[in-house]
């Protein structure tokens, strides 16, 4: 169980029964196309001697099976694409299977146009004709010449024979045809005249038959002639060949139009797709500093300075004061002259994305994440690839935990830049926090080829190998890392863990579990914890060992945190079940067997566990149908057959008491029922029933009651023991 659940987690098993049934079936076809081939060739008259294997009857046979096999192929390589662990691995096996589809419908066609062509039927029928022999006979003479009609595996052969008089008055003939040691004469003139001139025979394609044709001059003159063998191509090669290429054309431009979707939508998850263009903006740096959230250390936007914003233009009001003062002109006064119109307000210039950009890097120092989103938001909407406002914009994300919208800005600059280290590293910090360890592997091999020996990526893909369970790998990545950066103590610790015999610490843990030494057991389990916080098994064997002591809240919250990051696992799923079902939680419990049920059918210890819950809870049928599935799969299991023995028997025995108490009077199916579900299910708890016991029971009358125990106490007869 333990092995299933290991390989349930990292989802080999998937790949192993694929490949498994796929060798299974190809096995089958193997077998059932020898045997098709074999009753099509003893239909067909083949024989050891004379040989005679008639290619027409071994190749439709072949073609069909051999359709049905690349059908089969095709249904497991969907298989194959639709159960891959990421999503460029997806893309990359859609690819080349719709490289190959492509190239078996042009193949498929071109054969099919070839072989249905009269063209090219009537030049293999003329090159199988060979050209007419002329010869002569003098008074009296008989010549006899001999021919098979086909060849022994039956490829190409001879439809008819034409002869023909050219010089002469008469020409007798004779035709026979013989096959092993049967000789028989066919059908034919026995004569050619001077009026007919030429006679045509037909010949008989079954077999390779041998015929002997006898020429005799009868007359006294001499006498010219001709014979012409007609030959063909057996039938076959035009009419199934071509039906196969064709099938076989539209099965794969099926498969390709069926995975062309699926391609366009996996190609925009995988950065290694051949589509991307290396385009660089102008005035953008090929290595950002939005580093604020890596181990390295680096800073946000180190370096950069804000450009000044320019300043706004000082307002004057233009409109005269509202309470002006007497009238001096009325008054005598000189008038003073009238103030200059002010300059027209300059407009203020639109933003460019450099002071977008220089506002959003300040809210994000400010820690201000939301609106820097919305501010990088404004300069990509200036520049949609603006290369430093995408890598600022993720990491706001990142620091938001909007882990997916910042990979959906990483992956943007990886479209128009495949070779981004800054993205790619961005990428890797983005699957590392989401626990995609193959993805943080790939990605960090992927910048360690175009940046050898950075520490940084291998120590992201030590970490990776280490969640995997690769230790001796997660050493050789940590040790790479330290000759970067020798003496580093967060690294020097990590070689450590991976030193650590993980392995050994966990059997150590369940000998001690076993063994009852459980104070010992929980210390072993938590320093495996230690070193790898996120082991399913450890978390796993630590719930089990804190159930039996009593701690059954933290078991319940260390199952929890194990499905919180694997909501499939079966160990924690198993448990929790049992914890549930000690606990008298049997709705959760059987909610909890029947999502394992639902993650591996084949468990066979997950039906028996879900049996025992619907047995505890009335039903008994539905118990009994799980416990017969699990002795389906297995069944060796002599505890589970012995619990659908005893079902059956009880079932059985249960029958029989309601025939018992259908026969007494006032006993319907309602109080069979209350009867049953009050405890009274067998003859025995009816023989020891008392007349009050039985009066409780709802809708069941004293008298009713009286009459029960009289008809089961009469049935043990007048020896029975008390």
């Amino acid at each position: 169980m333990l092995t299933s659940y290991k390989d349930r987690l990292e989802g080999g098993y998937r790949y192993t029964r694929i490949r498994r049934f796929r060798g299974w079936t190809a096995a089958g076809l193997i077998l059932a196309t020898s045997g098709l081939i074999a009753v099509s060739l003893g239909v067909a008259g083949a024989s050891a001697k004379p040989l005679f294997m008639p290619l027409e009857a071994f190749l439709s046979p072949f073609l069909v099976m051999l359709f049905i096999g690349i059908f089969l192929l095709t249904f497991f390589r969907n298989l194959s694409i639709q159960y891959a662990n990421k999503d460029a691995q997806r893309y990359l096996m859609i690819k080349n299977t719709m490289g190959r589809a492509r190239f078996i419908v042009a193949i498929g066609l071109v054969i099919a146009v070839i072989l249905l062509a009269p063209v090219t039927r009537g030049a293999m029928d003329g090159s199988a004709t060979p050209p007419p022999v002329i010869d002569s006979l003098t008074p009296n003479e008989e010549i006899i010449f001999t021919f098979e009609s086909e060849d022994p595996l039956g490829a190409t052969r001879y439809t008819a024979l034409t002869i023909t008089l050219t010089v002469g008055g008469q020409l007798n003939l004779l035709v026979k045809r013989s096959w092993s040691t049967a000789v028989t004469d066919i059908p034919a003139p026995a004569s050619i005249l001077p009026a007919s001139r030429s006679v045509i025979i037909g010949l008989d394609t079954d077999k390779p038959y041998t015929y002997a044709v006898t020429l005799l001059n009868p007359t006294t003159g001499s006498v010219a002639y001709s014979y012409q063998l007609r030959g063909s191509v057996f039938p076959a090669l035009f009419s199934v060949a071509p039906g196969f290429a064709v099938a076989l054309a539209f099965l794969s431009l099926g498969f390709f139009m069926f995975l062309r979707p699926r391609r366009d939508r996996f190609k925009q998850a995988a950065i290694y797709s051949g589509d991307f263009q290396v385009q660089v903006d102008s005035g953008e740096r090929l290595y950002s500093e939005y580093h604020a959230l890596r181990p390295s250390g680096r800073t946000f936007l180190d370096g950069d300075t804000l450009p000044p914003r320019p300043a706004p233009a000082p307002v004057v009001s233009g409109y005269p004061s509202a309470n002006p003062g007497p009238d001096l002109a009325s008054a005598g006064a000189p008038t003073p002259p009238l103030p200059p119109p002010p300059p027209p307000v300059a407009a203020l210039p639109p933003r460019t994305p450099s002071e977008l950009f220089g506002d959003a890097a300040s809210l994000f120092s400010q820690g201000l994440h939301e609106l820097a989103v919305e501010k990088f938001n404004e300069v990509l909407a200036l520049e949609p690839r603006h290369t430093r406002a995408l890598l600022g914009k993720g990491e706001a994300l990142m620091r938001l935990g909007r882990t997916k919208e910042a990979l959906d800005a990483y992956d943007e600059i990886l479209r128009h830049d495949r070779g981004n280290l800054d993205a790619l590293i961005a990428a890797t910090g983005v699957y590392t926090a989401e626990r995609r360890w193959r993805d943080v592997v790939d990605l960090a091999d992927t910048v360690l080829a175009m940046k050898p020996g950075d520490p940084e990526m291998l120590v992201y893909r030590g970490d990776a190998q280490l969640a995997l369970g690769k230790r001796s790998d997660a050493q050789i990545s940590y040790e790479a890392a330290l000759l970067k950066r020798p003496a580093d103590p967060a690294i020097l610790e990590r070689i450590e863990k991976a030193k650590v015999d993980v392995a050994a610490l966990q059997s150590r843990a369940l000998i001690a579990s076993a063994s009852g030494n459980l104070d010992q057991a929980i210390a072993l389990f938590d320093e495996v914890l230690k070193i790898e916080p996120e082991n399913p098994n450890a978390t796993v064997g630590k719930s089990v060992v804190l159930r039996r002591a009593g701690r059954v809240e933290d078991a319940l919250a260390s199952l929890e945190a194990v499905l919180l990051r694997q909501p499939g696992h079966g160990g924690a799923l198993l448990n929790k079940g049992r914890i549930l079902e000690e606990r008298g939680d049997l709705e959760d419990a059987l909610e909890a067997y029947d999502k394992l049920i639902e993650m591996n059918p084949r468990d066979a210890d997950a039906w028996v566990a879900q049996g025992d819950v619907l047995g505890k809870m009335g039903r008994e049928d539905d118990a009994l149908k799980s416990y017969q599935e699990a002795v389906r799969i297995a069944p060796s299991d002599e505890d589970t057959q012995g619990k659908v023995t005893g079902m059956e028997s009880s079932r059985e025995q249960e029958a029989t008491v309601l025939a018992e108490l259908f026969t007494i009077k006032g006993i319907g199916p309602a109080k069979a029922r209350a009867l049953r579900e009050a405890g009274f299910r067998t003859v025995d708890d009816f023989r020891k029933a008392t007349e009050e016991a039985l009066a409780q029971v709802r809708g069941i009358t004293h008298k009713v009651a009286a009459d029960i125990v009289a008809h089961f106490q009469a049935a043990r007869g007048p020896n029975a023991q008390p």
